[in-house]
């Protein structure tokens, strides 16, 4: 069973996303503050990909993504956001996938099914690395 942590600081995206990925057999732990992920992270060596949610309340988990990639360059980690403009920062680049978010979370179940079936560095995987934006 893989684990899964979410970060958000929005509690109905939180408990929905981890609603969703218990339903698909992960094991998600869903973290609201900034220390608390990583702490989180320091303490549990068996997480095997984060999502990283940009939320409404508090903008900027892209420091975030430069101390979890410090920490573990190996772990895939997934944002997402409500908004377009969080592409507008050069460092949401270290993700493995940049999301909207949508209210039936499919396409992020099925990134998050794409990285946990493909290695880390597979040619699989490197073709299913996205920064998926819808502008229409």
């Amino acid at each position: 069973m893989s684990t899964i942590l979410v970060y958000s600081d929005d509690t109905r995206f939180g408990r929905a996303c981890a609603n969703e990925l218990k339903s698909e057999g992960y094991l998600p732990y869903v973290v609201t503050t900034e220390q608390g992920i990583v702490d989180f992270f320091k303490q549990r060596s068996g997480v095997d990909l984060v999502i990283l949610n940009e939320g409404a309340e508090k903008p900027g988990s892209h420091h975030l993504l430069e101390v979890l990639r410090e920490m573990r360059p190996q772990v895939s980690v997934i944002m997402t956001s409500e908004y377009f403009n969080f592409w507008n920062d050069f460092s949401t680049w270290l993700a493995d996938a940049c999301l909207v978010n949508t209210p039936d979370l499919a396409e992020l179940k099925e990134t998050v099914r794409t990285f946990l079936s493909h290695p880390a560095g597979s040619q699989e995987r490197a073709a299913s690395a996205k920064y998926s934006v819808d502008w229409a």
